[in-house]
């Protein structure tokens, strides 16, 4: 696959991942694509519960490489810029997220130069500064991050750095100025994806005192509006609202709805499935077995919507399922976004409802419709409570 290929098929990927946070965070789409319906402090609180069959192993945003994680990181971590949190097509443009507006380009195209926000903290209280954007693109390379000799050599001292990781210094190709809060990016040559390198998860600001070498199970501080506070790839990863965050972009890095996020591993698919269906689970990341499919598509075929979608590839390589693909059984999607999905008066009884909107998760993740060439139709990555976590422990499990 070539390089351009590669990174296009990243940004399908994060937009959707974009999508996908809509569960978490404000948006609206029953607004205009684009437009956010503002924090909805009604349905703030409680826990929301998603189930994987296995974790998606390193926790390090510069090393994992999954859909899985990437999903989460949109959450807990940010770069000098993003991909918006909005619905549609506006989700594939990058936006200024820790720096303060996009960078003046410069020398034909070779040079970006960013300001870093003021006052922003990571989750331990420690204050970002521009010693750690030139720390986060080091350890980058000395971590052997997956992409830094085909996306990240472009930096001027990259090959270098390619080559012999340990003593990583980006001479010259990053440059920061504490006293202006500055942040230059010098390129060896023009790099039309360059801004969408820096929005994806690897371009996440970390503190620069970060150990360079894989920290595995161990959660890096990030900027986002949740935390990491606990991981163990045998039971559960646990997301807590980041203390020390503050709402300094809405469609960058938008509030949470819930207090806390909760993974947990080791359940069969079919127990998933089953869980979600029980209301003990909101959402669960694993391919949906093809007679659980068939079944719900029976039970509540009044709620169909089928939909053409392409075979889009996941950030590790793997493509999805046939069934998957054709994404035959997605439900329809809601249309009083910020309701009580428990609500008789919403119009959605509570079996239907919840399985439509995880069938809708599971067959979209990728930002299906997604044509080379032609962008990507809108996806349907929702999870079901809309961030209304219910607060209460799941029984039976």
């Amino acid at each position: 696959m070539s390089r351009l290929k590669s990174m296009k098929r990243m940004g399908v990927i994060l937009s959707s991942l974009a999508v996908c946070s809509f569960g978490i965070i404000a948006v609206s789409s029953s607004a205009p694509a684009g437009a956010s319906s503002g924090y909805q402090s009604q349905h703030a609180g409680g826990t929301l519960h998603l189930d994987a069959t296995a974790a998606g192993g390193t926790l390090d945003p510069q090393i994992n490489y999954t859909l899985q994680y990437w999903q989460l990181y949109q959450a807990t971590y940010d770069g000098l810029v993003s991909f918006q949190k909005v619905d549609g097509d506006p989700s594939f443009d990058v936006v200024p997220d820790l720096a303060t507006a996009m960078p003046k380009v410069t020398n034909s195209g070779k040079t970006y130069t960013f300001t870093l926000r003021k006052g922003m903290k990571f989750s331990n209280g420690k204050t970002v500064t521009v010693a750690d954007v030139l720390g986060t693109f080091q350890r980058l390379f000395k971590v052997s991050n997956p992409n830094a000799g085909s996306w990240y050599n472009d930096i001027v001292g990259g090959p270098a750095c390619v080559t012999t990781p340990a003593t990583c210094k980006l001479t010259g190709g990053v440059v920061v100025n504490a006293a202006t809060n500055s942040v230059v990016f010098n390129l060896i040559a023009p790099d039309a994806e360059f801004l969408d390198q820096l929005a994806v998860p690897f371009g996440s600001i970390i503190p620069a005192n970060t150990p360079a070498k894989d920290q595995g199970d161990t959660p890096i501080p990030g900027t986002g509006a949740y935390a990491f506070t606990s991981y163990n790839p045998n039971s559960a990863l646990i997301m807590k609202r980041n203390p020390y965050f503050k709402v300094w972009s809405a469609v960058a890095q938008p509030k949470g709805y819930p207090n806390e996020i909760e993974m947990t591993f080791g359940l069969p698919v079919e127990s998933e499935v089953t869980a979600v269906e029980n209301g003990q689970a909101d959402w669960i990341f694993d391919p949906i077995p093809a007679d659980r499919l068939s079944q719900i598509s029976t039970k509540y075929a009044d709620e169909r919507e089928y939909r053409a979608v392409q075979q889009p590839q996941g950030p590790s390589g793997r493509q999805l399922r046939p069934e998957q693909e054709l994404a035959r059984e997605a439900l329809r999607r809601l249309r009083t976004r910020g309701a009580d999905v428990h609500d008789p008066a919403a119009g959605f009884p509570r079996v239907p409802e919840v399985l439509r909107v995880q069938l809708q998760e599971q067959f979209e993740v990728c930002r299906s419709g997604y044509q080379e060439g032609q962008g990507a139709r809108e996806g349907l990555g929702h999870l079901r409570r809309q961030g209304r976590g219910r607060g209460a422990e799941r029984p039976g499990r």
